[in-house]
């Protein structure tokens, strides 16, 4: 792609973010992180208590730099009751992944309050929004343009995702790291 004489000029430029993925409880937040980062997935449902961090380094190229992100991936708990804890999991992130479940209308509604949940204590960060969940197509309780509405709220990168089959995941996963480092 590039030459030797090209890369000897090229500037590389380390990166350390943390990432905050949210959602109501059970949409597949811990699924989600499990897939991107070891590309595994497991039917075993243990709910998140607190958060767990997870870490993950991923490499961009432009023509003039090379960056190298190292995403620390805080999978926060689900329980919306635990507003005060949020709150602390949520200061110095830099971006984050809302995730509802296509099967559970009600989770897509959550985003609103997960969005402003997180803008209130981070500022305005890169947010990529997830309806996780879509390999169970029979199941569905609102479809890709709910999905896109709520999205472009927040001019926000959505995906139709599944954890369970990769659809989706790495690309969404991308598409925060380029808001992060552009």
């Amino acid at each position: 792609m590039y030459s030797a004489g090209e890369m000897c000029y090229m500037q590389i430029v380390d990166l350390k973010r943390k990432v905050c993925l949210v959602g109501d409880a059970a949409v597949g937040k811990t699924s989600l992180v499990t897939r991107f980062v070891m590309d595994q997935f497991s039917d075993n449902y243990i709910t998140t208590v607190g958060t767990k961090v997870t870490k993950k380094e991923v490499t961009w190229t432009t023509p003039a730099k090379r960056y190298y992100l190292t995403m620390m991936i805080w999978d926060v708990i689900g329980q919306k009751a635990l507003k005060r804890i949020h709150e602390m999991y949520f200061r110095g992130a830099k971006a984050a992944i809302v995730v509802c479940d296509i099967t559970r209308f009600d989770t897509l509604d959550s985003v609103d309050d997960w969005v402003e949940s997180l803008f209130s204590i981070a500022d305005k960060i890169p947010l990529v929004i997830l309806a996780n969940k879509c390999d169970l197509l029979d199941n569905t309780n609102f479809d890709e343009n709910w999905l896109k509405e709520k999205a472009e709220k927040y001019s926000a990168p959505y995906f139709m995702c599944s954890a369970k089959t990769g659809m989706n995941v790495e690309e969404a996963f991308a598409a925060l790291g380029e808001q992060m480092i552009l």
